[in-house]
């Protein structure tokens, strides 16, 4: 069957011989869109005309209305029947939806492709086909109400394969509709519903025809200073992050078809952050977790450097926004996830909220993993961490916390009112993660790596075991005001109705170890370390300073 045929195909069935351009229906429009899923103008002859790449179009004299009328557009549409609903809403979605729809796409994609060719230089000629192919991709959104019809639509092969193509189309309000079209029926969410044996064929027939390559060819020629376009980038990384979702094993066909190199060449670019530059922080760090095969990648084409560049624009001041500090966490794991210690012993000297986050890192990296042989991998941590003369960078961390970091606001006043940190761990989740490195320190190094831990207790006149004996009183202290409260929670009866005793118990024993205890513990364990494994004179001061300190 050739174009022609194909256009003037027409179903004997009346039933069938009714509009298929109804309007999008009340779920679609009169939601009030945010402002990363808003929808864009539809597209109009008028918007069509003033495209900067069609500004020819207004030459075009008015006599070639009727040239248009000419090319017979109007055979590839199904007239409106008498007394039939022109409306589909969401739970009229079936397989006859979809079947008409997509020969509806098919119709107008093969109709705008003809007249494309026949007047390449003529816009007008087939302006009137782009805004009903627009049309078609718009109305497509409302398939994604009901995924477990997905089957349906994969069966559809030639209207998803030239759904594909369309990503190409030269007119880029197109390639942003079916970018629109895309992510509605690929949200995480409903895909995750269906199940993968529903989804799976027709997230089988994307791969296969090359949609991530399609989508980085296409993203490559967007205006990211135009804001629908750079919401269509936002959007296609939106598909990419549900792939990765539902078929993580796909993570690295995903990246050979492109996704790597443009995501390393989109973070390089400026400004140095907008919301789009977060999300593609975001996909590199879950493509360097998913797979070895990344992380070499990275290397391979320098990209250690270009994420050690990101992280450089952060040594000497610290991010202004939630978004910003975000952005920089994520391009931080990235790094970590291919370099060691040093890089972390470098950061944590760097600027507050840097060296906040690294010491999480560490801490994180020094507790057993639930990977084999978890035990040889974190002394592997711990002993690297010394040798690489972290001590010098942490024992001061941990005689002197970084501060809370806060923003400042004048107001009109002279006062000056502090606010809470956008981000990052605070003062007390800071000292936290540095008592838990030390503690895994002196629990997992070898033998002559904590001698070199437990000598950091003895200079300077024994400071380090005062600040363990005020840590020590500090969270003594703080667990005590947590058992009172605990105490109330227990006689508060209304509070554990529904609850069994076992699950009570549990209840408490959590917000407790929340409440200070596991801290406490973790201190008294480094205070028993050091005196019984530590110098002699150790044990009789502290026993000095403890004396002194109660009596």
């Amino acid at each position: 069957m050739d174009v022609r045929e194909v256009l003037s195909f027409s179903s004997p069935s009346p039933h069938i011989r009714r509009s298929l351009k109804p309007p999008p229906p009340p779920s679609l429009l009169e939601s009030a869109p945010d402002e990363h899923g808003a929808k864009r103008p539809k597209l109009t002859p008028d918007t069509l005309s003033m495209k900067p790449s069609s500004s020819h179009w207004d030459t075009v004299s008015t006599s070639g209305d009727s040239e248009v009328r000419s090319l017979n557009l109007t055979e590839y549409e199904i007239d409106d029947e008498p007394g039939m609903p022109t409306t589909v809403g969401a739970s009229e979605v079936d397989d006859s939806t979809i079947r008409r729809l997509t020969l509806l796409l098919e119709k107008r994609s093969l109709a705008n492709q003809e007249a494309r060719t026949k007047f390449p230089d003529q816009p007008k000629r087939f302006m009137q086909s782009e805004v009903d192919l627009q049309e078609t991709l718009e109305e497509m959104q409302i398939l994604a109400a009901d995924p477990t019809l997905y089957p349906v639509l994969a069966n559809q092969t030639r209207a998803i394969s030239l759904l594909l193509g369309l990503l190409a189309h030269e007119n880029t309000d197109i390639s942003l509709s079916v970018i629109d079209l895309l992510n509605e029926l690929l949200e995480v969410n409903g895909l995750t519903e269906a199940g993968p044996e529903r989804v799976n064929p027709l997230l089988d027939l994307l791969f296969n025809g090359q949609l991530i390559q399609l989508l980085m060819q296409n993203i490559s020629r967007l205006d990211e200073t135009k804001k629908d376009e750079a919401d269509g980038v936002h959007k296609t990384l939106g598909i990419v992050e549900s792939l990765l979702e539902v078929r993580p094993e796909m993570n690295v066909t995903m990246s050979n078809q492109g996704l790597f190199s443009w995501l390393l060449r989109r973070v390089q670019r400026r400004p140095v952050f907008d919301r789009n530059k977060l999300y593609v922080s975001e996909l590199l760090s879950i493509l360097l977790q998913l797979d070895e095969s990344n992380r070499r990648l990275l290397g391979e084409v320098d990209g250690i450097d270009i994420l050690l560049q990101q992280l450089a624009v952060y040594k000497r001041h610290d991010p202004v926004s939630r978004e910003e500090i975000d952005e920089k966490h994520m391009s931080r794991d990235s790094a970590l996830r291919v370099l060691d210690y040093a890089l972390c012993l470098v950061t944590l000297t760097g600027s507050t909220s840097t060296s906040q986050n690294v010491s999480s890192s560490d801490s994180e990296g020094m507790q057993k993993p639930s990977n084999v042989d978890p035990e040889s991998v974190v002394v592997a941590n711990c002993s690297k961490f010394v040798e690489v003369l972290g001590l010098r960078t942490i024992f001061p961390l941990f005689m002197h916390c970084p501060r809370e970091r806060v923003n400042k606001l004048s107001s009109t006043t002279d006062t000056r009112e502090k606010v809470k940190s956008l981000g990052g761990p605070t003062a007390a989740e800071m000292e936290e993660h540095i008592i838990n490195i030390i503690g895994a320190l002196l629990r997992h190094c070898p033998p002559p790596l904590k001698t070199r831990v437990l000598a950091k207790f003895v200079e300077n006149d024994h400071e380090k075991l005062d600040r363990l004996v005020e840590l020590h009183l500090k969270y003594f202290e703080r667990v005590k005001s947590t058992d009172n409260q605990i105490r109330a929670m227990k006689e508060d009866s209304k509070r554990w109705v529904g609850y069994t005793p076992e699950e009570i118990e549990e209840e408490l024993v959590l917000e407790r170890f929340g409440g200070g205890l596991l801290t406490l513990q973790v201190l008294d364990i480094i205070i028993l370390e050091v005196c019984v494994n530590g110098d002699p004179a150790v044990g009789h001061t502290y026993l000095n300073t403890v004396t002194f300190t109660y009596f």
